[in-house]
């Protein structure tokens, strides 16, 4: 399986919100994979709900594998943020990489 390049950033957008949406109900399994390799894991983390309950956040990570294939979130880069309005059901790119 090669890495996810630019050109093919519709699809992997488009897996981005089907998986905010299988994961939206389960708040207590923090994380789903959205691509593995043997150098890497890309996973879509749900971060919190806001205020109002309304909407709650998502951040797309991405870790480099050691030799072995182990890996730690403390070494995660945020490749993305993404929030999902419960009543329209909307996925909204925040398009950021920091906090």
């Amino acid at each position: 399986m090669t890495e996810p390049n630019r050109q093919s950033g519709e699809k992997e957008e488009r897996i981005i919100e089907i998986e905010i949406e299988r994961l939206r109900p389960f708040k207590e399994h923090s994380y789903i994979v959205t691509y593995e390799d043997e150098t890497q894991i890309r996973y879509l983390m749900y971060d919190r709900d806001n205020q109002e309950g309304t909407k709650t956040q998502y951040v797309y990570y991405k870790n480099i594998k050691s030799t072995d294939g182990s890996w730690s979130m403390m070494d995660a880069e945020i490749l993305d943020m993404y929030q999902y309005d419960y009543e329209s059901k909307e996925v909204k790119d925040l398009q950021k990489t920091s906090w």
